[in-house]
């Protein structure tokens, strides 16, 4: 959601996620340009760019830092960008990559974008990634908030958190402050958002971007999470909702019954991966690159 209006800003580009930047660089200070390149080139989440890599100048880079910024500006410029200075990478990965990132991308801040971990495991459960089961999604939740408050802790003046919350409620403080952070002029485009070209594989789970600030699905966990998740959700993660100013119902206090759990997913011998969501995923991004192949 930030990252399409963010886009909106002059001279910010906005790129699909990066899962291979991290690899990509270890591999290009160990074994130099051309297997960084090769690497990349075999990358699925690389061919969701739907872009290609200069790679002229990517074996001229002199850093790490440069080769990715390369590979950037290829995406870039296959979306009508001629000119940026700001890259907003969303991929989800950054918060726990950050050590990596800071070290090899000197200028970068993280935004880390807090929302009721309710609504996170009512969006996320469906999707064939993530978590499976509702005490899943709990500690899943809880473990990036964590994460987050500790680097945020480590980093004050590089890392801002945000609450969605807030984002949707009063728009216009939430982005003067995020761009006052970012140092970035703010102007009232950012507003209306469609600064992100959505890749055809996450186009169902994005289904709202573009569409500009929308606080009508705030709540709508209440309707979407089954019964009984919502109070195992909150036993699992009361104290950090707490902390993070989200109210918890009189069900979040009882421990769950274990009939309950096993119910929902949770069972005595834990099942951490659902291996049906991992092959449907996979299904999911081969179709979408070879989509992409024959576009181009």
């Amino acid at each position: 959601m930030l990252g399409d209006h963010l886009g909106c800003v002059d001279g910010v580009i906005v790129t699909p996620e990066s899962q291979f930047k991290i690899p990509a660089m270890k591999i290009f200070e160990g074994e130099g340009a051309e297997a960084a390149i090769s690497y990349v080139k075999k990358d699925l989440r690389f061919k969701h760019w739907g872009s290609s890599i200069d790679e002229s100048r990517a074996r001229r880079s002199k850093s790490a830092e440069d080769f990715i910024f390369t590979i950037v500006d290829g995406y870039a410029k296959k979306n009508g960008v001629d000119s940026w200075n700001v890259w907003v990478d969303h991929t989800p990965s950054n918060i726990s990559d950050w050590n990596e990132i800071v070290s090899s991308f000197t200028s970068a801040k993280l935004v880390h974008v807090i929302r009721d971990g309710r609504a996170v495991a009512a969006s996320v459960l469906p999707l064939p990634w993530g978590p499976n089961n509702i005490v899943h999604a709990a500690d899943w939740w809880r473990i990036n908030i964590v994460t987050g408050l500790a680097l945020t802790s480590c980093w004050p003046g590089d890392i801002i958190q945000i609450k969605y919350e807030d984002v949707v409620a009063t728009p216009e403080a939430a982005f003067r402050e995020l761009l006052s952070f970012l140092e970035m002029e703010y102007s009232n485009q950012v507003l209306e958002g469609g600064g992100f070209k959505v890749p055809e594989y996450t186009k169902k789970q994005h289904g709202k971007v573009g569409r500009g600030v929308d606080n009508s699905s705030v709540m709508a966990w209440k309707e979407k999470l089954r019964g009984g998740e919502i109070g195992i959700f909150e036993y699992y993660s009361g104290p950090t909702l707490a902390a993070l100013g989200y109210e918890i119902s009189d069900a979040g206090r009882k421990k769950p019954r274990k009939i309950d759990l096993m119910r929902l997913g949770e069972w005595p011998i834990s099942i951490r991966y659902n291996f049906l969501k991992i092959i449907t995923h996979y299904i999911m991004k081969w179709s979408a690159a070879n989509r992409v192949r024959k576009e181009e």
